[in-house]
């Protein structure tokens, strides 16, 4: 029994593009409502790609809960890139059509990031689960190769499963092409086919269970056995898991709030509510979430708060480098030719120069101390060369010099 009706058969036709009918006409507002989709998307990635960054450059944030987090704003960026670009060209048109074979593309890339931010989301709990009630042996449990595993399994379930999907959706006969979003969507199309559908509904109920369940379950373990031990514990115990477990929890909310928001667009008749309503609700959670993770996880974790504060301090130190008085002070070296170093002497053979002991070099003529540019020491101190200052022993600079002596350069 096929279950497929004759005039249904009879009126389906191979589709080459689809019309996205959520669309409305903004009249004057177009070029408001494109500038702030525009801003929101550039913060999207200026924010999510910042925090990429300062958490690859930083040895100190290589760890399993900070590498689940790149993988996070990874995934952020990947879901965003597929739909804004999009969205901020269709506010400009009038005629919303697009083909076949972007429109599932854009289903691909939107349910994967559904599938792989949830599964990531999973994977972090279990790691905060771990630091809470296993501290002692947290460096061995979440070891290089099981973080390596957490890190990639959100992402290989995520696109292999969304590409099977994909495959049986893409190869239904419809006998409509009309999508009801400003975006193209996978259940849209499906209730849009000619024939029975009983096999990739079953599918998609395998799929959705485990994408969903699975994590759910693993969420609910975890915090389970941290809200145990933390009645166990002592008020120290819980203001520390409170603090650790807070930006997870307050993701992990806005996001289910939001898939929520897109299942009941989704799967049931909203006519009734505003055609506004109806859009905001089913771009929430590509929408809230690029930029929501980025900023409760920089504000409230500290190590990347203050790593933040330190790069942008260096960044104001690295314009005053370039700034006129150092200006002066180059152009007036090479006519002196007269500078005096002051370093500082340690007993330690490997201790290095820091911050608060750099060394610092002015003229005979009294030019005001500045931190010694890497280009008037790069001939004379190879290992200078890509440094604000000299990061060397001072002993390896000048032996036996120490914090209140000079020495001449140039005579």
């Amino acid at each position: 029994m096929s279950g497929v009706s004759p005039f249904r058969r009879h009126n389906s036709t191979p589709v080459s593009s689809f019309v996205l009918s959520a669309y409305s006409n903004p009249g004057s507002l177009r070029w408001l409502f494109f500038c702030v989709l525009l801003l929101l998307y550039l913060l999207m990635v200026f924010s999510n790609l910042l925090l990429i960054v300062v958490i690859a450059l930083n040895r100190t944030l290589h760890e399993p809960m900070y590498l689940l987090l790149c993988s996070l704003f990874l995934n952020e960026l990947y879901g965003s890139a597929a739909l804004f670009p999009f969205l901020l060209v269709h506010i400009l048109r009038d005629v919303h059509l697009v083909p076949a074979h972007f429109c599932f593309f854009q289903i691909y890339v939107i349910h994967s990031y559904g599938a792989m931010e949830l599964l990531t989301l999973a994977s972090m709990s279990y790691d905060r689960y771990v630091a809470i009630c296993q501290p002692l042996h947290y460096k061995s449990v979440m070891s290089r190769r099981k973080t390596t595993a957490l890190v990639l399994f959100p992402w290989l379930y995520g696109l292999i499963m969304n590409g099977v999907m994909i495959s049986l959706s893409s190869s239904l006969e419809l006998c409509s092409n009309v999508i009801n979003k400003v975006y193209c969507d996978n259940y849209s199309i499906v209730k849009q086919a000619c024939y029975d559908t009983s096999a990739i509904n079953q599918f998609g109920i395998v799929a959705m269970f485990n994408t969903v369940m699975f994590p759910f379950v693993t969420i609910l373990f975890s915090y389970a056995r941290i809200l145990r031990v933390c009645q166990r514990g002592s008020r120290h115990t819980w203001h520390k898991a409170v603090h650790t477990c807070s930006p997870h929890l307050a993701s992990l909310l806005n996001f289910t709030v939001a898939a929520f928001f897109e299942i009941i667009q989704s799967r049931f008749d909203m006519s009734h509510v505003p055609n506004t309503l109806r859009v905001f609700l089913s771009l929430y959670f590509l929408l809230c979430q690029p930029l929501f993770n980025p900023l409760i996880y920089g504000l409230v974790l500290t190590k990347i708060r203050l790593i933040c504060k330190v790069k942008r301090e260096n960044v104001i130190e690295a314009l005053w480098t370039m700034s006129l008085p150092n200006v002066l002070a180059w152009v007036h070296f090479h006519r002196t030719r007269s500078w005096i170093w002051t370093c500082a002497h340690y007993d330690e053979e490997d201790r290095c120069c820091y911050e608060e002991d750099a060394a610092y070099i002015f003229t005979t003529d009294e030019v005001p101390h500045q931190r010694c540019p890497v280009d008037l020491l790069s001939e004379l101190f190879e290992v200078a060369v890509g440094k604000m200052e000299i990061p060397l022993p001072v002993s390896t600079c000048f032996p036996g010099l120490h914090l209140d002596e000079s020495v001449a350069l140039w005579s």
